[in-house]
This record gives C-alpha cells, sequence and structure tokens, in this order.
C-alpha cells in the first residue's frame, strides 16, 4: 500500500470529510500540514509560568522565632504577610521588595574573610626561617 493510499484512508476515517466541508468556512479542515500548500503561521510563544500547588502549609509568620531558611519559604513568608496589604499601598510595597531584594544581593556578594588565629602555644622542632638568598636567574 502506498503512502498516498494510507494518507487517503487515515483522511476518510479521521475526518468525515463530506460533512467537515459544508459545515464551517475553515478550508483548511481535514487536511494534513504536508498536504497544505499555505504557509503556516509563526507558532505562538508560550509565556513564562509560575509553579503552584494547590494547598501548602501556612507559614508561622506571627511567630517571632520562626526564621524562613530557603528561598521558597521566604516567598511563602512575604506572601502571607502581603496578603493583605492596603490596595492603595501595592506599588510602594512592591518597589521596596525590589530595592530590598537588590541590596540582599549586593550583600551577599560583599563578604569578609576573618583573620585567621595561629596557634603558637606548641613550638615547632625546626623552626621556618624566611631566606635572605635571592633566587638565582636562569642561565642560558
Amino acid at each position: 500500500m502506498s503512502e498516498r493510499k494510507i494518507r487517503e484512508n487515515i483522511r476518510r476515517l479521521l475526518f468525515e470529510d463530506h460533512w467537515v466541508a459544508n459545515a464551517t468556512d475553515d478550508k483548511s479542515a481535514g487536511k494534513f500540514v504536508v498536504d497544505s500548500d499555505e504557509e503556516q503561521p509563526v507558532p505562538v510563544a508560550p509565556s513564562p509560568q509560575m509553579a503552584m500547588q494547590i494547598s501548602t502549609d501556612l507559614p508561622p509568620v506571627t511567630d517571632d522565632e520562626y526564621m524562613p531558611t530557603t528561598a521558597i519559604e521566604l516567598a511563602k513568608s512575604m506572601y502571607v504577610l502581603f496578603q493583605e496589604c492596603p490596595p492603595d499601598q501595592i506599588d510602594w510595597v512592591y518597589r521596596q521588595a525590589h530595592r530590598l531584594r537588590d541590596y540582599a544581593e549586593g550583600k551577599s556578594a560583599q563578604f569578609s574573610i576573618a583573620e585567621p588565629k595561629i596557634d603558637d602555644s606548641i613550638p615547632l622542632p625546626k623552626p621556618v626561617n624566611k631566606s635572605s638568598k635571592q633566587p638565582q636567574a636562569d642561565k642560558e
């Protein structure tokens, strides 16, 4: 059986052309993409999506001892804290959140190195002395 015959049989079984042709103004109904001479439209790009759960435990933001340990826990806590934000203050809160995040990223990039503590209570059997000799240049 040829590919053309297979396609015709599939088209006949999937699409009842006798009523589809008369039921719609869409002339491409019942045709495969490979059969179409028309240029295909550019596909629509998907918009970024946010993962959500149907339900999750409410963070105990009223507990003074509670401190989120991950970015996800922090986001959930912020959601609970600002759920009842006054509508006229949403713009201000959002801008402050951006500033706070930028400040946290900058603070995270700056870190200090602690001075190492040297334990001199145990003497070394052979103390290390600084050499006063100058290194010899390679002679070619």
